[in-house]
């Protein structure tokens, strides 16, 4: 589960557990609620709903911690005052063993990008605000398959748009390469039309981040064989 499904997942929790004290306070019977035998069982479903989502918090978290682990971290350099958002550069390269097709991650197991170059103690990013990027993706939860095509704006490209008229504004998008740990999160979907050839649908993607607030990332080898 990606950073942004842990943070879903927290406040679905508290979501729960208020209402479950609330709906305690003002039911609340000394006596037993007479006239209400429904009362429990509610009580009991409110319980096992917040073991569940507690359940889904520690998966969550646990995934995190576990991919965090697998990456190494990286100091991005500043590019002040041009703000490229295009390409950055990290501080670790082939001496830290870095790769050209490595991912890039941003707090939050946020998708930044994908190494371009890279030199003995520095690498070049290709974030997915350069033209030449492209990605598959998954959108919302049908779980559109998408092609995040890079850009200023990066848009993600629907190829069954029968199917992808299902899309929402606000809707998650979440990599779905192989080449990178499944679930990452892409951004959020800004809006959705007709392309500009008039033959499919596609999003503009909202990110959750600025590149000029990145300061530290973190490098995931790209899968063997992608």
């Amino acid at each position: 589960m990606s950073g942004w499904g842990a943070f879903l997942v927290v406040c679905a929790l508290c979501v729960a557990v208020f209402g479950f004290i609330r709906s305690d306070f003002f039911a609340w019977n000394p006596f037993g609620r007479p006239g209400d035998p429904g009362a429990s069982d509610e009580a009991m479903a409110l319980r096992a709903r917040i073991a569940a989502l507690e359940q889904q918090l520690l998966d969550a978290q646990t995934h995190t911690a576990s991919t965090t682990s697998a990456s190494t971290t990286a100091k991005v350099f500043s590019v002040y005052p041009f703000n490229a958002k295009n390409r950055i550069f990290i501080d670790i390269g082939t001496a830290q063993g870095v790769l050209v097709g490595d991912a890039v991650v941003g707090p939050g197991n946020v998708f930044i990008g994908r190494v371009a170059a890279v030199y003995a103690n520095a690498s070049e990013v290709m974030t997915i605000f350069d033209q030449n990027f492209s990605m598959s993706v998954r959108v919302g939860s049908g779980e559109v398959d998408g092609s995040l095509q890079g850009g200023v704006t990066p848009r993600v490209v629907y190829a069954y748009a029968d199917k992808a008229q299902n899309i929402q504004t606000g809707d998650t998008i979440i990599n779905a390469d192989k080449a990178y740990p499944y679930g990452l999160v892409v951004g959020t979907v800004q809006s959705f039309q007709e392309d500009r050839s008039g033959s499919f649908f596609d999003s503009d993607v909202q990110t959750p981040y600025a590149i000029k607030d990145l300061r530290t990332v973190f490098i995931f080898p790209a899968q063997v064989g992608s």
